[in-house]
């Protein structure tokens, strides 16, 4: 049996996801971690990017499809894309019954929900909803500029630009929040 290990950036979880589907691997695991190679975040303190790791237990004979399934997913040709790296795995052993895997008897697939089988397009992804309650704070920024400036006979450009920037400050205050934990 091999270990693959694959290190993605974090927006392209879903679509290997399912390209892990598609090639029937049996199991993940996906956990959350930072750190930095090939691309740095330079404005950290400390260089760290976010980024998801997915590690997967699986037969030799599956290794090379499973491995051209994550690039193929996962790469959208800018620096940070990501690692897989592929490692031996002697003896993996089922907690359960204590019965050692073997690579030639995977455990079923789990049942994939009919939500997961909807094309992305019809997914909501969690930048999708970012961008759309962005777009939503800013009409309602907009809309309060001009109804201040018709209260207050002010220039609307003015206002505008005030509005916008406070918008911009607030959407920074609160990206260096979620980003610095």
């Amino acid at each position: 049996m091999k270990k693959i290990t694959a290190i993605i950036t974090s927006t392209m979880l879903e679509a290997v996801e399912a390209a892990l589907q598609r090639v029937k691997v049996p199991g993940i695991s996906v956990s959350a971690v930072k750190g930095y190679g090939e691309y740095a975040n330079f404005f950290a303190h400390d260089w760290m990017v976010r980024h998801t790791k997915i590690e997967i237990f699986i037969g030799d004979e599956h290794t090379a499809a499973v491995v051209q399934a994550i690039v193929a997913a996962a790469q959208t040709g800018g620096a940070g894309d990501g690692i897989v790296a592929v490692q031996p795995a002697d003896t993996v052993v089922r907690i359960r019954d204590a019965q050692p895997l073997r690579a030639s008897s995977p455990p079923a697939a789990p049942p994939v929900a009919a939500e997961q089988n909807a094309p992305a397009s019809l997914r909501m992804r969690g930048v999708d909803v970012a961008r759309n309650w962005l777009s939503a704070i800013t009409v309602a920024t907009l809309v309060a500029v001009l109804f201040v400036s018709v209260q207050h006979r002010l220039h609307f450009l003015t206002c505008a630009l005030v509005g916008l920037l406070l918008l911009y400050a607030v959407l920074g205050v609160w990206n260096y929040t979620r980003n610095s934990t």
